[in-house]
């Protein structure tokens, strides 16, 4: 379980504007860090690991010093790990707190073995992949993961993006009186593109439409069809993002997620990804597209 906390001494310092984490609103936020504590006592008891975000893309000279102390605060309320991007803070917080577990977020992209052990010299003890990554290429770095003895997290629901998130730097906030896909963000504008490359025209014709489809995702965004390949990879987790989605979104989720992992387990890969669309289905009652899949080399748009 992850989580973010944004308490009212940051909220009256820095606002939400410049939020402690990647999610600029209260909804997708715990407020204090006695809600954290009582958070973590309950997932506890169902053995359940929490994990907080403290993934800012960075963090300036000023807001630094706080981000520090709301990490120790993390800590003795007892998270498992701390979900950074900013490598300044990663390396502030491994001098000041050498015992804890760190998890590189997405918004820090790691793309290949080089970054991975970049990271893992920074104290990572997981890294949460970009969401762009084929499973061709989170296979082979699931490989060298397990050599230098790095966990890895992958995406399988809910919100990709036509951007990559650390190269980003669009504010996503959300109005409490609209739903997140009738937000008028920058992710969902509708752009120009073209592609330079030395490469044929109609593969750059190919890669500009493929760039093009993720200007309307956020509804029904996944990635269930590539559990059997996920899992033979090795990856250790996955995870689902919309922190700021209802509650009985988040349970329908999970349920869906472990459903998927436990079907993957036990039925021949050829007979999966039926299965994921079922699930699929379930969750957003409508058929899968291309555009909204994570992996689309996996399930059936990979035939």
């Amino acid at each position: 379980m992850y989580c973010g906390v944004v308490p009212l001494e940051w909220e009256r310092k820095f606002s939400f504007i410049g939020s402690a984490n990647l999610r600029h609103d209260k909804l997708a936020n715990l407020s204090s860090f006695g809600e954290l504590k009582n958070s973590v006592k309950i997932a506890s008891r169902f053995g359940v690991p929490v994990f907080v975000a403290l993934n800012a893309h960075f963090y300036s000279e000023a807001q630094m010093p706080l981000a520090i102390k709301l990490a120790g605060k993390a800590v003795s309320a007892g998270a498992e790990s701390l979900i950074i991007s900013d490598p300044a803070l990663a390396i502030a917080v491994k001098e000041k707190f050498p015992h804890v577990n760190t998890s590189i977020s997405t918004a820090q992209p790691c793309f290949n073995g080089s970054a991975l052990d970049f990271f893992r010299r920074l104290g990572a003890k997981r890294i949460v992949l970009p969401r762009h990554l084929a499973v061709q290429e989170i296979t082979r770095l699931a490989a060298h993961a397990k050599r230098q003895k790095i966990e890895l997290e992958c995406f399988v629901l809910n919100v990709i993006c036509p951007f990559i998130d650390g190269l980003c730097t669009f504010q996503h906030i959300v109005e409490p009186s609209q739903r997140l896909e009738m937000q008028p963000l920058a992710c969902r504008a509708k752009y120009d593109i073209s592609v330079s490359s030395r490469e044929s025209p109609g593969k750059k014709a190919v890669a500009a439409a493929h760039a093009g489809i993720w200007g309307d995702t956020y509804a029904a965004d996944c990635g269930l069809c590539a559990m059997p390949h996920l899992l033979k990879a090795g990856v250790d987790s996955v995870k689902i993002a919309g922190r700021a989605h209802s509650l009985e979104k988040k349970i329908a989720d999970v349920r869906a997620v472990k459903e998927a992992i436990s079907l993957a387990k036990k039925l021949p890969p050829k007979k999966f990804p039926a299965e994921a669309e079922t699930l699929f289905f379930g969750l957003f009652k409508r058929t899968c597209q291309c555009k909204n899949c994570y992996y689309p080399s996996a399930g059936k748009w990979g035939k």
